[in-house]
């Protein structure tokens, strides 16, 4: 059980939040098929790489060097470091974006707005102070080097991550109930022009590729371990694609025009605030798992010529 609430955290963490939206640049359809599409890849590439770490053994680069020699253990060390980093940037600018910035939860407590919809007047804070603050936070958190040790904050994580779902379904059902049918204004199966988004963010959404096989080696029972991930991985994507179909369909494409579903609740509510706090939080825990492949990928380069010891 904890496996599966370790590999749902590693794949479920902002991108979720931008679902609705780009199912708008999509299409109800043809997001869905590629979200399916983006599901079957993933674990069929997940199954080759158990397969070859069985094999050969080692983590992802050194299985790149074993399998292609040096060129592919630099062409992977490039890919894995830079999808890790890029999804771990994508939760600071959130935590900055939700917390600090436009209509964040500071600007809509120190604001003098009776408006429920817009907290202008309020404080604004340079997202770059939050940079500094989440680095204070996330540091120590990669020093701890045995992942296993998050086992609970992976819960809490997800804990979080339904809490915010359920939150904005029952927004979305509010939405429904205030008129007398769903708005289907610019909704179509497939849209032309901004189709082509559909296919980067469905490969986005299944962020967690590069935390299989560290996940994969605090594993207790790895004989069933790809089962495991099959039927989580099949979870996440089911999950994704029917809410963003309820969102969709209950906020209507001309609705959601912000990239975050999260911009389109009414800022000034405590149960907004409520909903960013609980996701910031679990992003919070995300980061330690997500960014460690590619902490591993830099102390190879940095650290090569120390001896594996406690100072190291």
């Amino acid at each position: 059980m904890s496996t599966a609430f370790t590999i749902f955290k590693g794949f479920v963490c902002t991108g979720i939040l931008y679902m609705p939206g780009d199912f708008v640049q999509g299409g109800y359809g043809f997001s869905a098929i590629t979200v399916i599409s983006a599901l079957f890849l993933t674990l069929y590439c997940a199954k080759l790489l158990l397969e070859v770490y069985l094999e050969v053994g080692g983590s992802l680069p050194e299985i790149g060097f074993k399998v292609y020699g040096k060129p592919g253990k630099i062409a992977v060390d490039i890919a894995l470091f830079s999808s890790q980093f890029g999804f771990v940037c994508a939760y600071i600018y959130f935590i900055a974006s939700q917390i600090g910035g436009e209509d964040g939860i500071i600007q809509c407590i120190t604001t003098d707005s009776t408006d429920l919809n817009t907290c202008a007047g309020g404080l604004l804070i340079n997202r770059w102070w939050f940079f500094l603050i989440c680095m204070v936070i996330y540091v120590p958190l990669v020093f701890v080097r045995k992942i296993e040790f998050f086992a609970v904050t992976h819960l809490f994580g997800d804990v979080m991550i339904l809490v915010t779902i359920i939150a904005l379904c029952v927004y979305a059902g509010i939405e429904i109930g205030d008129r007398p049918g769903l708005d289907t204004e610019g909704v179509n199966f497939i849209q032309k022009g901004t189709w082509p988004n559909a296919i980067g963010f469905s490969v986005y959404a299944f962020e967690g590729i590069g935390v299989i096989l560290p996940i994969y080696e605090v594993t207790e029972r790895k004989d069933i371990y790809l089962r495991i991930l099959v039927i989580t991985c099949a979870i996440i994507a089911i999950v994704y694609v029917v809410f963003s179909e309820y969102c969709l369909f209950a906020y209507g494409a001309v609705t959601l025009t912000k990239p975050l579903i999260t911009d389109s609740l009414p800022p000034q509510s405590v149960v907004t605030w409520i909903i960013k706090i609980c996701f910031s939080l679990n992003l919070v825990f995300s980061y330690p798992l997500v960014i460690h492949p590619a902490n591993l990928v830099l102390e190879s380069y940095l650290f090569s010529s120390w001896p594996k010891t406690r100072k190291r």
